[in-house]
């Protein structure tokens, strides 16, 4: 019995998990900014689970919630390379 409660409460914790991953869009970056310098940046605010560069668009999902609006909070409309960018939550349709 207490193997099976584990295992359950294992499950739940992976799940929470999940749920609380949360995606962030990063606009009008500049273009000679490198995805590695990116990706170090939006680190420093918590641990990414994926990272996707596009020239000047980037979307990063950090693996809890709180780490992606702290991101938020810090990063938009702030200078990153001598150019102002926006940061914001990315919108499910």
């Amino acid at each position: 019995m207490f193997k099976i409660f584990n295992y359950f409460q294992l499950i739940i914790k992976n799940k929470k998990r999940i749920i609380d991953k949360m995606k962030v869009n990063i606009w009008k970056l500049p273009r000679r900014v490198s995805e590695r310098e990116l990706e170090k940046r939006l680190s420093e605010y918590g641990r990414l689970f994926s990272f996707q560069f596009y020239g000047s668009y980037a979307i990063a999902e950090f693996r809890h919630r709180r780490d992606a609006e702290r991101a938020i909070r810090k990063l938009n409309d702030s200078y990153f390379d001598g150019t102002r960018i926006r940061v914001d939550e990315c919108k499910k349709f």
